[in-house]
C-alpha cells in the first residue's frame, strides 16, 4: 500500500500546469493581445475563427497593413517545458505566392511556418519553449512572389507547462531487494 501511495504522489507531482494566456480564442476581441497592426486594418475577425473569432494579421497591397500580435504570460515554473499550440490559416485574396510567418519568443527564437499557395483551411501547430515568463508574437517574416492580398489568421492559442519528473537511479540489486 505504501508503494502505491508513493507512486500516486509521484504521478500527481509530474503533471501539467496551465498557462495564463488571455483570450486565446479571441472571443473577447483583441483583449489581452498587443497589436502592432496599423489603425484601420483588421486585428480580429469576430466570425472567421475556428469557431467564433480569430486574430488577423492582414497584408493588402494597396494599404500595407501587416504587424504582429503578441502577449506575455506565465507558463509555469522555470525548469519545465511549455507547449504552445494554436490553429492557423492563411487566406490568399489575390495573386499567388509564399508567406512565411513566425512565432517569436522573447524577442528571438523564431519558429517559422510556411504557407504556399491557397491554404484556406485551418491547420494545427505546436512549439515547445522553456517554462517561465514567455513573450510570444505572431508575425509575418517573408512574403514573396506575385502575392497581392492575404490574411494570416490565428485561433485557439493554448499553453501548458509540463514539469520535469525527478529521476532516482538505483542499482539492479537494490531493485530486486525492494520487491522480494
Amino acid at each position: 500500500m505504501r508503494i502505491l501511495l508513493i507512486l500516486l504522489s509521484v504521478l500527481l507531482a509530474a503533471g501539467t500546469a496551465s498557462a495564463q494566456i488571455l483570450n486565446g480564442d479571441f472571443e473577447a476581441g483583441a483583449t489581452g493581445w498587443v497589436s502592432t497592426v496599423p489603425p484601420g486594418c483588421p486585428v480580429v475577425d469576430p466570425t472567421g475563427g475556428n469557431p467564433g473569432g480569430c486574430g488577423v494579421l492582414p497584408y493588402y497591397a494597396t494599404t500595407g497593413c501587416g504587424g504582429s500580435l503578441s502577449q506575455t504570460f506565465n507558463c509555469g515554473a522555470p525548469g519545465g517545458n511549455c507547449e504552445i499550440s494554436f490553429d492557423y490559416r492563411v487566406d490568399f485574396l489575390g495573386g499567388i505566392g509564399t508567406v512565411v510567418f513566425g512565432l517569436t519568443f522573447d524577442g528571438g527564437n523564431t519558429w517559422p511556418f510556411q504557407a504556399i499557395g491557397a491554404v484556406g483551411s485551418w491547420q494545427s501547430a505546436s512549439v515547445t519553449v522553456p517554462c517561465g515568463t514567455v513573450t510570444m508574437a505572431f508575425d509575418v517574416v517573408i512574403a514573396t512572389a506575385t502575392l497581392q492580398d492575404w490574411e494570416f489568421r490565428v485561433d485557439n492559442v493554448t499553453a501548458s507547462c509540463v514539469d520535469p519528473v525527478a529521476t532516482e537511479t538505483q542499482a539492479w540489486g537494490g531493485l530486486k531487494a525492494t520487491y522480494r
